[in-house]
């Protein structure tokens, strides 16, 4: 059987220059809020595809809500309000 190849994600300082590359007038600390809060975004969201949103708490194994929702939520919020990195297609490829 052949093995499934693991898709390469980019890293932080490929999506920077990414972010640069298309938005030239953005500042810096601007891109690297937005390049952080992407990566929480995705981390957060595969999290929450591989465990669902209910996850069993760690001690009582009693249902409760995933933490990484709240993650995710944070994150999309934080994009949003970072108004000078309008070019972010490429990243989200």
């Amino acid at each position: 059987m052949g093995q499934v190849k693991e898709e390469k994600k980019p890293d932080r300082d490929s999506l920077i220059k990414k972010l640069r590359l298309k938005n030239p007038r953005a500042r810096l600390d601007d891109i690297i809020m937005y390049v952080d809060s992407f990566l929480d975004y995705r981390k957060a969201s595969e999290n929450i595809v591989q465990f669902g949103s209910v996850v069993s708490h760690p001690r009582t194994g009693a249902p409760m809500d995933n933490p990484y929702l709240k993650v995710k939520i944070t994150a999309m919020i934080s994009m949003q309000k970072i108004k000078r990195v309008r070019f972010v297609d490429s990243i989200w490829e």
